[in-house]
């Protein structure tokens, strides 16, 4: 009789390399037909504008969904000791895709304004200096990379759980054919294959969703929810928590600025961002109700990220192994798609910010070559695997993240405002960052007596919503005493307030040495723009001046 070692794995293998193989004769393909764009480095990383509606809904579902669902959703519900039950399951489920929508709409302003932007980091260099693009890429850099982390950490512990393999058999698959795909199609191959893995999972969900409707029966009479399933303190703390994280953990995620540079229009843009959140919270809801409803039932036997496998299982006391099979199989296909977006966007976020610093004029190019770009794919998964093998806990991985993106995001979101174009600016945003980093560290620091234990309870143990509203109050603080300490200093000196921005206009005009000029505008104390050309920078240092009319600020 087979047994669900010896059909999963190898099922789960084939789909994984098949859809590898349709990746790599996508991309070949496109090379065949020699379009110029193809063949630059900002169309590896970006997918400038090539991508229609329904190919960049799926990826947008892509970008935010991955195997972490199978097993986050069920053990933040239904965990004996800090479950938030149903209504944690709701709100992590719509907070999986409301963040998409959001930062399609917050992106068709900055793609609006700055045409040839290649990440968040790169926005940030353009509004703010190279400063700040410096923090906030890595913080994007952290972010992608414990999402990375977490989904090879997630397959390697159901291939150990379910499927009784050595952990390590589907993470090197997983990532060995996703790293060789996205390193020769980049991130044009990365979305449309996401179409066809986006479609093989909602059609495998459904099918068990349907084996699930014929075969299960709560007991009769039905069972009392337990505290831990009810309506509780963590199920309604969830809507701070799970809504402040994930919507900061998205705005600081290259993976999903991806899809928005590659959107064709606006109303592309806007439509798959709608398509890709509802399949997203649909999916997210799917596997954390199975989980509860295991729980529910008295079903779950194993730790509660296995939720939902204790309910097709019946506790393991049924013999369907297909089912089985078929969910490992659905979940290695949705690992691999998220995979290869982590992959193609913290390449993105390294090359964009090794352009930024210059680094490729060091060695007598001109751009970031694509070669480079291709092999940053590759050595940037060796350190990550490597972590994921360590098996830490996904929820926990994941406040790392959520905590530190929330003291950031605000300050980053307040530099779209034209009105406060003069007053927020990279010194104020990287003040207010830190400051709130700080103040989180201080608030876990007067609970616990220690600083060192705070940072590790507020950043790593414990979802505690007041944390994520300090988080947010403090950055806008930090921001504002920044730029309130500035503006009274200029004042009391008479200097004119500096701005720094790289212009739509400006970004395309560089020097002979390939380097984009930086565009410095002024603002006089009384709050009219001065009159001064803005000056332009060389790579050589010097500064010389356009003879053009200031805009207004």
């Amino acid at each position: 009789m087979p047994t669900v070692q010896s059909l999963a794995l190898p099922l789960s293998i084939t789909a994984v390399v098949l859809f590898g193989l349709l990746a790599l004769t996508i991309s070949r393909r496109r090379m065949k037909k020699g379009i110029v764009e193809d063949q630059s480095t900002e169309f590896f990383l970006t997918a400038r504008r090539a991508i229609p509606l329904w190919r960049i809904g799926w990826s947008f579902f892509a970008s935010v969904t991955g195997s972490w669902v199978v097993y986050a959703l069920p053990s933040y519900a239904i965990d004996k000791e800090f479950g938030a039950g149903y209504l944690g399951l709701m709100f992590y489920a719509i907070f999986t895709g409301v963040p998409i929508i959001l930062v399609a709409h917050v992106g068709e302003r900055i793609r609006n304004k700055y045409p040839h932007v290649l990440s968040w980091g790169d926005f940030a260099n353009r509004r703010f200096g190279p400063t700040t693009q410096i923090l906030v890429s890595l913080i994007v850099l952290l972010n992608m990379g414990i999402n990375l982390t977490a989904e090879y950490t997630t397959i390697g512990l159901l291939f150990k759980s379910v499927v009784n393999v050595n952990p390590l058999v589907p993470i090197i698959v997983v990532g060995t054919v996703t790293m060789v795909y996205t390193a020769v199609g980049g991130l044009y191959a990365s979305i449309v294959t996401d179409q066809y893995q986006g479609f093989f999972t909602i059609t495998l969900m459904a099918v068990t969703a349907v084996y699930i409707a014929v075969t299960f029966r709560l007991p009769d009479p039905r069972p009392p929810l337990p505290p831990t399933l009810d309506a509780n303190y963590q199920g309604y703390t969830s809507i701070v928590t799970m809504g402040v994280s994930l919507i900061c953990a998205t705005f600081f995620s290259d993976a999903v600025w991806q899809r928005v540079w590659a959107s064709q229009d606006s109303k592309t843009l806007f439509r798959g961002a709608a398509i890709g959140a509802g399949f997203a919270v649909l999916v997210a809801f799917f596997f954390g109700f199975g989980g509860f409803l295991a729980a529910w039932s008295g079903y779950a036997v194993s730790e509660s990220g296995l939720g939902f496998f204790d309910l097709i299982t019946k506790g393991n006391t049924n013999d369907d192994i297909w089912v089985v099979v078929l969910v490992v199989i659905l979940a290695s296909v949705m690992n691999e798609s998220a995979v290869d977006a982590f992959q193609s966007a913290l390449t993105d976020t390294v090359a964009s910010l090794a352009m930024s610093l210059r680094v490729p004029q060091l060695f007598g190019y001109n751009e970031f070559p694509l070669m480079a770009a291709r092999l940053l794919v590759i050595f940037l998964n060796v350190p990550i695997v490597i972590v994921a093998i360590q098996g830490y806990n996904i929820n926990l991985l994941y406040l790392i993240t959520n905590m530190t993106t929330s003291c950031a995001t605000l300050p980053m979101v307040l530099g779209l405002s034209k009105r406060l174009e003069g007053y927020v600016h990279g010194r104020s945003v990287n003040f207010g960052i830190l400051f709130a980093m700080f103040s989180v560290a201080t608030y876990g620091r007067l609970e616990t007596g220690d600083y060192g234990t705070g940072i590790r309870q507020k950043f790593y143990a414990e979802y505690d919503w007041v944390s994520f509203i300090i988080a947010l109050s403090s950055s806008v603080i930090g921001v504002s005493l920044a730029a309130g300490v500035e503006v009274i200093v200029r004042r009391a000196t008479g200097k004119p307030i500096r701005v720094f921005r790289k212009d739509p206009e400006v970004t395309k005009n560089v020097n002979p040495a390939g380097v984009p000029r930086h565009n410095v505008q002024t603002i006089n104390v009384d709050g009219t723009p001065n009159r001064l050309p803005p000056a332009y920078h060389h790579g050589d240092g010097s500064a010389s001046t356009l003879q053009t009319a200031d805009k207004r600020i």
